[in-house]
């Protein structure tokens, strides 16, 4: 994890809160798991541009 991946999560996370949605929603709306979206927004995972895309 770099400082870059920490931040494009935050910036997720930020837009997610702004659409008052909660984790569990906002997976449900792009097709993964609570868990995925927790990890990216942290930073744990690493988004590509495929994964950005979608």
């Amino acid at each position: 994890m770099d400082k870059s991946d920490k931040m494009v999560g935050q910036r997720i996370a930020v837009a997610r809160r702004r659409r008052g949605l909660a984790q569990i929603q906002f997976a449900d709306m792009i097709g993964r798991s609570e868990s995925w979206v927790s990890k990216v927004e942290t930073g744990v995972i690493r988004l590509d541009n495929l994964s950005l895309a979608r």
